[in-house]
């Protein structure tokens, strides 16, 4: 996998207030929950010089592939995630919260991962309303019903019992007229 190195010897120096940067993140395998990026992810932004810090404005964008959580259907979607990170150019106890300059230069391999983590979702579907598999025959339920015979819970047979005597809720979910109680 490439790093993301970046020279900031121009903001350390004080010849510039910010740098913009364009960097290509290749050879990142399957990232998370069989995410797999479509090469190359484009991670671009602003280094701003803030007087005893700087603010790193960072963008990662990028197209993936993976598959429906419900119906496992192959889908490609793109993604675009932004975060703004505190440059240091020195730090006592660093536990992730900064990016800490070394050789004047800055390593954005970790924030882009992290970025990653907390902004995918940890499901992924090919629309919201995908119906999924049929549980018993593992048919694909957004091309049509299957002829699966669907088991209830017999705990639920009282309660579907007096929705039928009533005729509150017709099979389509829409009141029928009758509100008995």
């Amino acid at each position: 996998m490439r790093d993301l190195t970046l020279d900031i010897s121009p903001l350390l120096c004080g010849k510039t207030g910010d740098q913009t940067f364009s960097l290509e993140w290749t050879g990142i395998p399957e990232i998370f929950y069989g995410i797999k990026p479509v090469e190359p992810v484009s991670v671009s932004g602003t280094i701003r010089n803030r007087q005893k810090y700087f603010e790193l404005n960072m963008t990662v964008e990028f197209e993936f592939t993976s598959e429906c959580a419900r119906c496992l259907k192959p889908i490609k979607k793109h993604a675009e995630y932004s975060c703004v990170k505190s440059i240091v150019t020195q730090a006592e106890n660093n536990d992730g919260e900064y990016i800490v300059v070394d050789n004047n230069a800055v390593t954005l391999n970790e924030a882009a991962e992290e970025l990653l983590f907390l902004e995918l979702p940890s499901r992924l579907l090919c629309s919201e309303d995908c119906a999924g598999l049929c549980h018993i025959c593992g048919k694909n339920l957004n091309e049509g019903p299957c002829p699966c015979r669907k088991e209830t819970d017999p705990r639920w047979d009282g309660l579907k019992r007096f929705l039928d005597n009533n005729h509150i809720i017709t099979e389509g979910g829409a009141e029928n007229g009758s509100t008995k109680a």
